[in-house]
């Protein structure tokens, strides 16, 4: 990962097992529509985080 880029972290829940997603911020608004489509999603936590490193 570079060095300031912004990551978004989804972590759902599918099928009583908890998933988590690490995508960039420009393509995750495309993710989560998808899996507000699909009907085995319960949950779904979306969390903003900057790599320091």
């Amino acid at each position: 990962m570079e060095k300031g880029k912004k990551m978004i972290y989804i972590n759902y829940e599918q099928n009583n097992k908890l998933q988590r997603l690490i995508i960039d911020k420009d393509n995750y608004i495309k993710k989560v529509i998808e899996l507000l489509k699909d009907e085995t999603v319960i949950k779904i936590f979306i969390h903003k985080r900057e790599d320091k490193q």
